[in-house]
């Protein structure tokens, strides 16, 4: 019985590691979608990156390297860039 009762709460411990990971990693995929829009829109404002880094609060090379991928993609979504930003 206690072997049983010790793999039930295992699985328990384990399923909520899994949803804490999958809130979480939820949580910065919506935050990076959020910027990439952001940028996106300050960029049609002919803004520049360390203009854009200084006004969102954000490490320019992190911007810089956000607004290059928009413009080499720009026909591509928000979800699309992320996409392209998440596999390099």
């Amino acid at each position: 019985m206690d072997r049983l009762y010790e793999e039930m709460m295992w699985k328990k411990e384990a399923r909520e590691e899994g949803f804490a990971d999958g809130r979480a990693e939820g949580r910065a995929e919506g935050r990076m979608l959020f910027l990439i829009s952001q940028i996106r829109k300050k960029i049609l404002k002919n803004k520049d990156s360390l203009m854009i880094s200084e006004e969102l609060e954000e490490e320019p090379a992190i911007i810089q390297s956000i607004s290059d991928c928009i413009l080499a993609n720009s026909g591509q979504s928000d979800e699309a860039i992320y996409q392209i930003l998440k596999s390099h």
